[in-house]
């Protein structure tokens, strides 16, 4: 098979694979199971696309007045009495990985991670990846390389005066060293995340559709593109659409391209990779400007927990909080106090009644959106 037959082929399976995922996601529900997570800071600034060589100990991307710094450390070898350095973690793997790890701390709320005593058995059960002999060294090579790195941004909130902040990913990790100086370690079964990094992902973790992940597992720029329409699009206002020029565009996705028309061409077909599995996503190219972007919902919908207070006829009663997805019909015209646990004793039986069909449409006129009484004749 000759190179340009085996690209062929390559881009045959890709698309094929984008095409049953496409299919997949609008055929079937979104389930619990299908749900990862990524850091709001990673949506906007991505590591290395290709290894800035296995020398390199200090890399910077930037985004506007953000700065993303990875640093690689070196880590001391028992056998050989020296210390090692794994490099900085660059292309696809170490994003999808990151995207499922954070999935599992997430889902077991701690930040302590056992990966099984085979780690074969967690590369196809946790990352769903295939077990090939390539990939098991390729996911060890970049987990490596993920956990001995330190990771910081730096925010310019004017000029001359900024902001570091640590990112720093893993706090702790196991290795098991061999002789074979053709594998330097195996890797261990533990990894611990830090505490601030377990937090933010708690707390601020951009939810996403793991499926579409898989589809792009092979492409860092279409997992980058995602992600940060994944965190974007739905804060948008939909009455502001937001136009970012191609000059923008490319320092943020593209700054190692010399040229601007090779980059327009590329990141114009990797937008399409992921449309195809972010079909909600409202992005349209302005001719000789760049993309305007326009609020769109979110791959995972929002859900926002309720707890109604004082439901009469039920007091004492114990009641779970109700919890209502963005496009539940009859909720998506609640106003409610700041407080999202807290609410009027009259809005509570407005929601009661909703819930029971009881709801006339009249009563409590004074909301907005609520179907008013027709004024009397003067």
């Amino acid at each position: 098979m000759t190179k340009k037959e085996g690209k062929a082929k390559k881009n045959t399976i890709i698309t094929d694979r984008l095409v049953k995922t496409a299919y997949d996601m609008a055929t079937e529900d979104l389930s619990s199971s299908d749900v990862a997570y990524i850091s709001a800071p990673l949506c906007h600034v991505f590591l290395p696309y290709s290894n800035p060589g296995d020398d390199v100990d200090f890399w910077y991307r930037s985004h506007g007045n953000f700065h993303l710094s990875v640093q690689a450390t070196q880590v001391f070898n028992p056998r050989t009495g020296k210390p090692e350095r794994f490099g900085l973690p660059y292309g696809p793997k170490p994003r999808f990985m990151l995207a499922l790890l954070n999935t599992v701390i997430f889902n077991q709320k701690s930040p302590e991670l056992k990966l099984g005593d085979s780690l074969t058995a967690f590369v196809g059960h946790h990352l769903g990846l295939n077990t090939g002999g390539r990939t098991i060294n390729e996911v060890k090579n970049q987990l490596a390389r993920l956990s001995t790195s330190l990771i910081s941004g730096t925010y310019e909130l004017e000029p001359g005066h900024t902001y570091q902040d640590s990112l720093n990913l893993i706090r702790g990790f196991d290795v098991w060293w061999t002789k074979d100086t053709n594998q330097r370690h195996l890797w261990g079964n533990y990894i611990r995340f830090s505490d601030d990094y377990f937090n933010d992902i708690m707390e601020h973790g951009v939810p996403v559709d793991k499926r579409a992940l898989s589809a792009l597992s092979g492409n860092a720029l279409a997992l980058d593109i995602y992600a940060f329409l994944a965190h974007r699009l739905h804060h948008i206002p939909s009455s502001k659409p937001l136009l970012i020029s191609w000059k923008a565009i490319k320092d943020q996705f593209g700054p190692s391209y010399a040229r601007m028309d090779k980059f327009k061409a590329v990141f114009r077909h990797t937008l399409q990779m992921v449309k195809a599995v972010y079909h909600d996503a409202k992005i349209e190219e302005t001719e000789n400007r760049g993309f305007v972007l326009k609020n769109s919902p979110a791959p995972v919908p929002p859900k926002t927990s309720i707890v109604v207070p004082k439901i009469p006829g039920l007091e004492g009663e114990e009641r779970p909080p109700l919890v209502l997805s963005h496009d539940s019909q009859g909720f998506d015209k609640l106003y409610l106090k700041h407080d999202p646990h807290s609410m009027s004793d009259r809005k509570a039986n407005q929601i009661v009644r909703e819930a029971t069909g009881q709801w006339d449409g009249i009563s409590n006129a004074r909301y907005k959106n609520v179907k008013k009484k027709p004024p009397k004749d003067k």
